[in-house]
């Protein structure tokens, strides 16, 4: 298939690491079906390689021995109120925490955050995935964003077993939508910074 293409042109330029599929959550069952194709690519590829499973399938999955990482989509729900604090935040990620490091017990992979962020709107924490049009009638908060990304590298930043993370999203020039996921400008841009310097806030 056309992921084939992609492995010949990844392996040309010499890319590290291919995506082989994003949130293909009705076809991830396909145990077989999926290990013959990263079987294809292996033979055409010699990066390492990757699925991006969205939240709600990670665990679903059991091809993932045939991969060199778990890709999460983690979009996780992480409080169930508008404005939450910190703690509140934190505490959220327990759970999710608990779901992912049985994974990386049961397959010996680290996991690598495809994708993760949260609009700058008092609703960010409570599901995160909803696109920033559908918020066109709530309130936008800088900080509830920023605790949201502060939350995460306070929590899942420090594991051992993350292997990396993806912030969704950053645009190449700036633009005026809002609200929107970017923390371009924004308190969360900030918050980044001082941890992917390894300060502390």
């Amino acid at each position: 298939g056309f992921i084939l293409d992609y492995a010949i042109l990844a392996e040309e330029k010499q890319i590290p690491v291919l995506c082989i599929g994003t949130e293909l959550e009705k076809t991830s069952h396909r145990e077989a079906d999926w290990r013959k194709v990263i079987s294809q690519i292996r033979k055409v590829y010699s990066g390492k390689l990757i699925y991006a499973a969205n939240f709600t399938e990670f665990e679903q999955i059991e091809f993932w021995d045939d991969l060199d990482y778990i890709g999460v989509q983690a979009y996780f729900p992480l409080s169930e109120n508008h404005n939450p604090n910190l703690e509140e935040l934190k505490e959220g990620w327990k759970k999710p925490i608990s779901r992912m490091e049985k994974m990386v017990r049961k397959f010996k992979k680290p996991i690598v955050f495809t994708e993760i962020g949260y609009c700058n709107t008092v609703d960010a924490a409570i599901e995160p995935w909803v696109w920033p049009n559908e918020r066109m009638e709530v309130e936008f908060s800088e900080e509830v964003q920023a605790l949201c990304y502060q939350a995460f590298f306070e929590t899942v930043w420090k594991k051992d077993w993350l292997g990396g993370v993806f912030f969704w999203k950053w645009y190449p020039e700036r633009h005026g939508r809002e609200p929107d996921f970017t923390p371009q400008g924004k308190a969360a841009e900030s918050v980044m910074t001082h941890y992917f310097l390894g300060e502390v806030l």
